[in-house]
């Protein structure tokens, strides 16, 4: 269970670092930088990648821990 409660963490983590590159996105867009867009793209596709990778562990683990029904797949 402290491993499950860990990840949960992480994963909450992981969804504010994507919130906010979203919006470090959204205000170069609007200031019309595309080379920062593009390297703000890049940060949102790895902190993605990260936190998917976390939630594949975490589902992993609820389908260990309990009953089919309350385990979901991801993909």
């Amino acid at each position: 269970m402290v491993q499950t409660k860990k990840i949960t963490h992480e994963k909450n983590i992981g969804a504010i670092k994507i919130n906010n590159e979203l919006e470090k996105a959204n205000i170069l867009l609007q200031a019309g930088n595309v080379e920062g867009m593009k390297e703000a793209v890049r940060r949102i596709k790895k902190e993605h990648s990260e936190l998917r990778a976390k939630f594949e562990t975490y589902f992993q683990l609820m389908r260990r821990a309990g009953p089919t029904e309350q385990a979901v797949n991801s993909s």
